[in-house]
């Protein structure tokens, strides 16, 4: 998850709208008190987490007419929301950002969206995050008075009521039964039977360790079962997809068997232009001879005998001589006979004349229309010799022209890069393996899983009550060093045991250094097997915050130290409180940066380091800038000394 934007209108301090833009790394927010970063601090989380946050209810303000913040924010899937929430009317909505760029409301439900924001966007309830992804004074329960001094011990007795104090220092009713119990243990059969009881005990808690040891083997051995069978299963599609690949390209082989030089789509666009141009240009060719044609087709065409020239001429000279042979002519019809004789040989010389002149028309139309099919000719040559190339491409590749082989290539050119994600995606799948080295590996995690069911059923019929078996060892333990101890001394000691009964039940909850049942949610398993982890994690931070003070921490079964110095032990509770809060805060690094590689959430810190000395608090403040390398970090400070960081916000 990374946090991207903050909006707040009408909260505590930010009466007008106040926007806050946050980056990945090391965000730090200064300002001085009652600027307003504890309103930053519970507003992010009220926004995430509704009224599941205890301290939501107190951003309304009574003064303001709306009560309204808004959380931008991408999810560990990198799908980018923002949830907006009046907390004035008690009404939320979330909405998702699209794929252009748009916010869409998603839903207007609040209940629903506290539901799908915990179960699904965060996946963490509030409980979980606030405990591991969240800081602020007082650290744990260092500064809540959880270990009293020996003074306040005495304080504690007379906080008792009278009769329990009668009870626990003059032994009433309670050292007759604890008399009683030691009579019954002094017989030796009973104490022999409570060693033995203690021994089987012990075994059974051994086991029950052995047992959780293996369950946490078992269930690191499923997810690796999981994540190499799924593995498989994307090997075989990957194999089925790539063999439908190379049968697809099969069918489209004369591609590749294509000189490396030509590139089909500038060819294709060559060929379309020159068609266009070829197509222009006989176009005007045809035009013209056809123009040539229709001028030729309208000069007369008949045979000179036809002309009406001619025959006109014939009949003027036929009707001529004909009058002079059968009449007698005088003067006046002698000049007729003359100028019809003369006119009709007239007419045929013209008709002569203009018949060549036709045929002269024509043969010229017919050279010129004999050209220009020539150069017809000569032009669909050239062409076809210019496309040949292309030609033959379609001919290889089976293609009926431009369009269908575009479409071929087009095609050709998916499937080879379908063919390269595929090559891509099983090398990486097998991660420098073969197919036959990742399966077998698959049957021995089956094999090293069925030989630890195998052995959890040697455990079948044992109690897993943990807490039971420990409260019982403790009681017999106790019942036998009674036994081998003092009576004046167990008198002695009533009341104080009484006390720190009293003590124990009365901050029970906030003693335990890690809240195991936390981390067994978030985890869905055991996890005291990551004690060892946490352990030395925590060492590390611990002795960098005490400058090397304190080289050792145990918190099994208790919290001690280890000086470096004198290699001596030293209680939590006899600590400092500024040391105290060295620890806990060593052991909230620990945690956080073992669970933020499953949980890459961003870590809220709202100025904790108040019992902290300047060089501690630099400390503190550079291991958090050493956690924003791969957790984003919110760091919310009074110290304006703190200036440095990928994002610094003055309020």
């Amino acid at each position: 998850m990374l946090f991207q934007e903050l909006i707040l209108s009408g909260i505590r301090n930010f009466a007008k709208l106040k926007k806050i833009d946050f980056s990945k790394g090391f965000n730090i927010i200064i300002g001085d008190n009652e600027s307003g970063k504890s309103t930053i601090y519970d507003s992010i989380l009220s926004v995430l987490f509704g009224s599941a946050y205890p301290n939501s209810k107190d951003l309304i303000c009574e003064d303001q007419q709306e009560c309204k913040a808004a959380l931008t924010f991408k999810d560990k899937k990198g799908d980018t929301y923002r949830v907006i929430r009046d907390f004035s009317k008690d009404k939320a909505n979330l909405f998702k950002l699209d794929s252009s760029k748009n916010f869409i409301i998603i839903n207007k439900n609040k209940d629903m969206i506290d539901q799908l924001m915990i179960s699904e966007i965060i996946g963490l309830k509030e409980d979980e995050y606030a405990y591991l992804f969240s800081l602020k004074y007082p650290i744990y329960t260092s500064s809540n008075g959880t270990y009293e001094s020996a003074n306040e011990e005495t304080a504690l007795l007379d906080e008792m009521p009278v009769v329990e104090k009668l009870e626990g220092l003059e032994g009433n009713v309670m050292e007759e039964q604890e008399s009683e119990s030691l009579d019954r243990i002094k017989n030796g059969e009973e104490l022999a039977f409570k060693q033995k009881r203690l021994v089987t005990l012990k075994e059974a808690l051994t086991k029950i360790d052995q047992l959780s040891k293996i369950e946490y083997k078992i269930d690191e051995l499923q997810d690796k079962l999981s994540g190499a069978k799924k593995r498989l299963e994307s090997l075989s599609i990957a194999e089925k997809e790539s063999a439908q690949n190379i049968n697809s390209l099969e069918s489209l082989k004369t591609f590749a068997e294509l000189p490396a030089n030509i590139n089909i789509d500038e060819l294709i666009d060559t060929y379309e232009k020159k068609e266009i141009e070829k197509a222009k240009e006989l176009d005007e060719v045809r035009e013209e001879l056809e123009h040539l044609k229709e001028r030729r087709d309208l000069i007369p065409n008949k045979p000179v005998f036809q002309n009406p020239f001619l025959i006109a001429g014939v009949v003027l000279i036929t009707a001529s001589l004909f009058s002079v042979m059968s009449f007698n002519l005088t003067d006046i019809f002698q000049i007729l006979f003359f100028v019809g004789f003369f006119g009709g040989a007239g007419s045929i010389a013209f008709g002569i004349f203009n018949d060549f002149q036709n045929s002269s028309k024509r043969k010229e139309l017919g050279l010129k229309i004999d050209n220009i099919n020539k150069q017809l000719n000569d032009k669909n040559t050239r062409y076809g010799k210019e496309d040949a190339q292309f030609q033959d491409i379609l001919k290889k590749t089976s293609s009926s022209n431009a369009q269908e082989l575009g479409l071929r290539y087009k095609k050709y050119q998916e499937l080879l890069q379908q063919k390269e994600f595929l090559e891509e995606k099983k090398k990486r799948l097998l991660e420098g393996k073969e197919k036959e080295e990742i399966e077998g590996e698959f049957k021995q995690l089956q094999k090293e899983k069925a030989e630890l069911d195998a052995k959890v059923q040697g455990y079948t019929g044992l109690s897993t009550d943990i807490y039971d078996i420990e409260a019982e060892i403790k009681k017999i333990e106790k019942e036998i060093r009674a036994y081998t101890g003092t009576g004046n001394k167990e008198k002695q000691t009533a009341a104080s045991h009484k006390a720190h009964n009293i003590k124990a039940d009365r901050h029970s909850d906030k003693t335990e250094a890690i809240s195991w049942s936390i981390l067994e949610k978030i985890l869905g398993k055991d996890p005291h097997d990551l004690l060892p982890l946490i352990e030395n994690k925590a060492k590390l931070y611990l002795q960098r915050l005490t400058l090397g003070r304190y080289s050792g921490l145990n918190i099994n079964g208790g919290i001690y130290l280890t000086a470096k110095e004198k290699d001596k032990k030293a209680e939590l509770d006899k600590l400092s409180k500024g040391m105290i809060d060295q620890v806990y805060l060593a052991l909230h690094f620990a945690l956080t940066s073992i669970l933020s590689a499953k949980h890459p959430f961003p870590f809220l810190i709202d100025d904790p380091f108040l019992t902290f000395d300047p060089q501690r608090e630099a400390i503190a403040v550079d291991i958090l800038r050493e956690m924003a390398k791969d957790n984003q970090v919110i760091f919310l400070s009074s110290h304006k000394s703190q200036k440095t960081g990928d994002n610094v916000i003055q309020l």
